[in-house]
């Protein structure tokens, strides 16, 4: 006769078989993707001159809402949801293109969490509960991804030893490149700092802060109107950017979604232990207005080609 207390232990043993089995699954999944390091990714660039569309969590969430017909789909942050970006989105990354690479997140597949903060390696491993199963059946895995956390070298990992070596194998992606830099009206990329100093000329076009992508037809023409010959195209504009990144490169215009890379280095330079305001710079992750109303650069200003 069964009794009571086997029962619970079967039980018991059951769940944890489950709990193993579900783990197993997931970590298959993870790692059917091929994915480079953050290093790797940086000498991929330098030496293939290629773009670069970046994915991470929010770029997921707009593409999954298009593709399962969220009837409550929600934007993030600075962009609200808008059905022709998540289609884009979506596009974007369930297609493999001759013309870009794509970029995933490495943390979201199981890799650097040990090396990570107790706070983002817990982010990062509910964002894989949240995606894991649906890019896998969404995603071509047969292609080479890159890791879109190669501009994310800081302010997630608890070491920081090798951030200084790192910063300089870095700048090698723009080394004696003329840049064109597309980017929000507060962001400001490089200003301030020496990340852009080995740049051979640097050139910006100054976009909507909030749901760029309204205006993204009125970007990509700026974009090709001034992008000129051999000039490297550095988007910070949200999603906004992984589709302009992937349109410009249909053009032949080597572009690259550069992300936070300006914030985790001024965090990286302030040896800061959390995510702070930076003076003169929006700060989606810290916001604090006050810090932006007394901003002047006049080398930043003579760098501005066009407003949008």
């Amino acid at each position: 006769m069964i009794t009571k207390s086997i029962i619970i232990v079967l039980k018991r043993n059951i769940l944890i078989l489950y709990e193993i089995l579900k783990y197993r699954i997931k970590y298959f999944k993870q790692r059917s993707f091929k994915l480079l390091s953050s290093t790797n990714t940086i000498v991929y660039l330098v030496e293939k001159r290629c773009s670069l569309c970046r994915f991470g969590d929010g770029e997921f969430k707009l593409a999954m809402n298009y593709a399962m017909k969220s009837p409550n789909a929600q934007g993030i942050g600075f962009q609200e949801y808008d059905d022709e970006l998540g289609r884009r989105l979506y596009e974007i990354l369930s297609a493999k293109s001759d013309y870009y690479m794509i970029g995933l997140p490495s943390p979201l597949f199981g890799y650097n969490l040990n090396r990570m903060t107790i706070f983002a390696k817990q982010y990062w491993k509910r964002q894989a509960v949240n995606y894991i199963d649906w890019l896998y059946l969404n995603v071509p895995r047969s292609q080479l991804f890159l890791d879109s956390f190669f501009t994310r070298f800081y302010i997630d990992y608890r070491n920081h030893n090798n951030c200084s070596a790192y910063i300089q194998d870095l700048k090698k992606i723009w080394e004696k490149r003329s840049l064109l830099i597309v980017e929000g009206l507060l962001t400001r990329l490089g200003v301030g700092n020496d990340l852009f100093d080995n740049a051979e000329s640097i050139k910006r076009i100054i976009c909507p802060p909030i749901n760029a992508f309204s205006r993204i037809d009125e970007i990509e023409t700026a974009i090709k109107q001034y992008a000129k010959e051999n000039m490297l195209v550095l988007v910070a504009l949200g999603p906004t950017a992984t589709v302009i990144t992937a349109d410009m490169a249909v053009q032949g215009i080597q572009t690259i979604d550069i992300g936070h890379i300006d914030i985790e280095y001024e965090w990286m330079l302030r040896n800061a232990t959390e995510k702070i305001p930076i003076p003169g710079k929006f700060v989606n992750e810290a916001r604090s207005e006050n810090d932006l109303a007394s901003f002047s650069s006049t080398e930043y200003n003579s760098q501005i080609i066009t407003t949008i």
